[in-house]
């Protein structure tokens, strides 16, 4: 095995350089949609309300392929798109097999493509959550979506509705997707592994300020007021905030403070 080794200057480098490739990404999706949800620094929702009625499916993924090699040609690196008909479904779509690829998940093609998966490439799926699952001897996302549900329910509590939910095609909620505008500015992600270490923590943290903190600029914005929202794979919830006297010239300044 041969690791690279990383220093805090690289490390800034590449943030530099992931923040500017976010920044053309977004531009070039806005293009397409007015409504454009940045779920994280390489992911994003583009949403095109009443295209399908308008123009069918088959222009859905025709444009899904336009953008794709949009992307590719102009920003020189490649994207994954899933078309679907609600959040959950394209983002799970997206994931499918790699690279520049386009992929489909409607409503009725959920049975044949996702229930296939194992349980732990489900949305929301983490390690404590697929053990759990594995011990009721769910292995596989079909045979969650088709579990009795006073089962799920009595060893997964609201967490188990909420994923049996998504094994059977449900949506997100609003509030796990999108930002009120003009309110604030904000950036989430969904590490793909546990966060174990202070260092690891560290890392995830410097990249959403990053992104944030591109936004704040690009809109000649000054914050009061930081928050910090972390939600666990148990699906509990906890959040820190704290006013500043003085906005933060840094996104490293702004990790320093306490929260």
């Amino acid at each position: 095995m041969i690791r690279k080794s990383v220093t805090a200057s690289s490390l800034q480098r590449v943030h530099r350089r992931r923040n500017t490739a976010s920044r053309a990404f977004i531009k070039i999706l806005k293009e397409y949609s007015d409504t454009v949800l940045q779920y994280s620094i390489d992911e994003a929702w583009v949403v095109f309300d009443g295209f399908e009625k308008l123009y069918g499916r088959g222009q859905m993924v025709k444009l899904a392929y336009e953008i794709k090699d949009r992307i590719r040609e102009e920003l020189g690196f490649t994207v994954n798109v899933g078309v679907s008909t609600n959040f959950l479904l394209s983002k799970t779509a997206g994931d499918f097999s790699k690279p520049d690829k386009v992929h489909t998940l409607f409503p009725e093609e959920v049975e044949k493509k996702m229930w296939p998966l194992p349980v732990s490439d489900l949305f929301f799926c983490g390690r404590s959550t697929v053990e759990k699952l594995h011990r009721l001897g769910i292995q596989m996302i079909g045979e969650l979506a088709k579990a009795d549900e006073g089962m799920i329910r009595a060893h997964l509590k609201k967490h188990g509705q909420t994923i049996q939910g998504f094994a059977r095609g449900g949506d997100l909620d609003q509030c796990m997707i999108a930002h009120e505008a003009n309110k604030g500015y904000g950036n989430s992600l969904t590490a793909p592994v546990d966060i174990v270490t202070e260092e690891y923590a560290k890392h995830l943290l410097l990249s959403l300020s990053e992104t944030v903190g591109a936004r704040l600029r690009a809109d000649d914005v000054m914050v009061s007021l930081v928050s910090v929202h972390l939600t666990t794979c148990e699906f509990s919830r906890m959040n820190k905030q704290m006013q500043l006297d003085s906005p933060p010239i840094s996104q490293r300044r702004s990790m320093r403070r306490p929260v």
